[in-house]
Formats: structure tokens, sequence, C-alpha cells
């Protein structure tokens, strides 16, 4: 939210995410080898719009070479990921904390 040049501060990310039907299917589908040996039922997926979401990555220095970079965000799958059975939930949620050595 700040002018900075050296990469610090905090971001506001909002996206959507499209793709084809191969890679919607990949991660969301159910291949017939794997409802055969799960009793999930066999599900492909169209391609297109696959979810929106909202990312927070807030990046501090603690040290002159040691930064800190958290982030948290959400994402609502499109319906028919909601109604794949692979999908657990209708959305995805994150939080991360990572800590850098900057050279």
């Amino acid at each position: 939210f700040s002018a900075r040049l050296d990469g610090l501060g905090t971001e506001v990310y909002v996206f959507s995410t499209f793709g084809t039907d191969q890679f919607i299917t990949k991660d969301f589908g159910v291949t017939e080898a794997d409802a055969a040996a799960t009793g999930l039922p066999f599900t492909e997926l169209d391609g297109g719009y696959r979810s929106t979401g909202i990312t927070l990555i807030d990046r501090r220095y603690l040290t002159p070479h040691i930064h800190l970079i958290a982030q948290a965000g959400a994402e609502l799958y499109s319906g028919s990921i909601q109604d794949s059975p692979v999908a657990r939930e209708d959305f995805e949620t994150e939080i991360g904390i990572s800590v850098v050595y900057h050279f």
C-alpha cells in the first residue's frame, strides 16, 4: 500500500483463474481407473472458469539480511468444481510464513 522500491510492504491480490478441460480435470476429476479403485464416480470437467480468490502478502525486514513474508488467502471454486467428488470444500484457504535470508 505504499510506493516502496525495496519490495517490502503489504499487497492485496484479487484474482480469477481459468484452465483447459485437461488442467481442471487433472486436479478435480476422477479417471475411470481411479473410479474403479476408489468407488468415486467417474468425473470429467469442462475447461473455462475455475475460481476467484484474494491473497494478502506482507513483507518486513527483521534485520538488514533477514526478512519475513506472511501470506493469507482464500479461493472460492466454481460450481462444477464444487460438485466434484474430489473437492472436499467449496473453497480453499491458506496461510504461510517464510523467513528469507537476503545476500
